[in-house]
């Protein structure tokens, strides 16, 4: 029978843990957090996939509440390929152009095309064309983590609220 799991004695030492790889520049994965919880078996936690879910229900209220900074933890299986069109890029010249051409094409018409995809294999596929057009590709593989949607919202809109 699985143990009762104290969630607050888990979100202290969570919140200790992801504060101390801040500290030393570290950004832990939700997976590295569950298995220092689940080695020293904090407040009941176990290594079961029941207790991996609920702790990452329980993160995203913890950064929600600011208790975990929401760039704390690193997502490394979501991407985001930036389509740039080129792949040497003069600033000088872009900085350039903008004043002549007057800046990013996407702010003006005050909206942005952003493509989000759940299968990686298409990603090549849909880079390829949306490169030409100055349009991101964010690739979830899933769900999207709270990590990954936190890291796009310079493309999602600013005024989304978590």
């Amino acid at each position: 029978m699985p143990r009762i799991v104290d969630w607050q004695a888990v979100i202290d030492k969570s919140t200790e843990l992801v504060q101390c790889h801040n500290a030393s520049g570290i950004r832990p994965t939700l997976r590295q957090v569950h298995y220092r919880l689940a080695s020293s078996q904090v407040g009941g936690y176990e290594d079961t996939s029941n207790c991996y879910k609920a702790l990452s229900r329980k993160l995203v209220e913890a950064r929600k509440r600011d208790l975990i900074p929401w760039d704390g933890l690193a997502d490394h299986v979501r991407r985001r390929d930036w389509n740039q069109p080129y792949s040497n890029i003069n600033f000088k010249e872009v900085l350039e152009s903008c004043k002549v051409l007057g800046g990013d094409p996407w702010k003006k018409l005050r909206e942005r095309v952003v493509v989000w995809l759940e299968k990686d294999a298409l990603a090549e596929l849909v880079n390829s064309a949306a490169r030409s057009y100055h349009v991101p590709v964010c690739v979830s593989r899933g769900y999207s983590s709270w990590t990954f949607v936190y890291e796009n919202l310079d493309v999602l809109g600013s005024d989304l609220i978590l």
